[in-house]
């Protein structure tokens, strides 16, 4: 029960910092401060409550994942923070943290098949 309070809250604050309640157009640029708040909050948890957040996430795309058994740390091309994690089933989805605290879900399989 502890651990399901402990990802529900985990959820909850990133699901939090993605709201946005300022009006349109007035909102701020993203910037690189922001990107390194939210990459700071999620590298300090432990694996298994970081796993828990890209659960969500993959799961909030609308994507089907019954859990995540690994991932791994990585960057865009560009240099935005990125995580490659898979499921039970084997699927690996590529997880793109945006300044907005927002994860950008693809599966891996896609993605590089866009690259060749």
């Amino acid at each position: 029960m502890t651990r399901f309070a402990t990802l529900l809250c985990t959820a909850a604050l990133f699901g939090l910092a993605a709201c946005d309640s300022s009006k349109a157009g007035n909102a701020p640029a993203p910037d690189a401060a922001s990107t390194s708040n939210y990459l700071d909050k999620l590298e300090s948890l432990p694996g298994r409550q970081r796993d828990g957040v890209f659960l969500r996430a993959i799961r909030d795309s609308g994507q089907d994942c019954q859990g995540v058994t690994t991932s791994q740390r990585t960057e865009t091309p560009d240099g935005k923070p990125a995580w490659t994690a898979t499921c039970t089933d084997g699927t690996i989805w590529i997880l793109v943290l945006g300044a907005n605290g927002v994860m950008t879900v693809t599966n891996a399989a896609i993605a590089q098949d866009a690259r060749r």
